[in-house]
């Protein structure tokens, strides 16, 4: 994905990254990490330079409530290493 292609947002205003963050149920998890800001500044830079916008965008209009990132995403580890966290309350 292009730069602008990460920063192209839908109508609530989230990226395909925290689409998919959001998707998988980390988002939360995510910005309780300390020193978020920088995980998540590298996780965004791992997505602008993903390849595949259209398979993602796809992906997420075809799967509402996944158990996993597909096998394309860019922030795969991450978001694995986010589900092994507890969960927030």
């Amino acid at each position: 994905m292009n730069f602008f292609g990460f920063l192209t947002a839908d109508k609530e205003g989230k990226s395909l990254m925290h689409r998919m963050m959001a998707a998988l149920g980390v988002d939360r998890r995510l910005r309780e990490l300390p020193g978020h800001a920088a995980v998540e500044a590298r996780a965004a830079e791992r997505c602008s330079q993903c390849d595949h916008e259209g398979e993602c965008i796809n992906w997420l209009a075809a799967n509402e409530k996944p158990d996993q990132p597909p096998e394309f995403c860019s922030n795969r580890d991450l978001i694995a290493r986010l589900q092994k966290l507890a969960p927030t309350p």
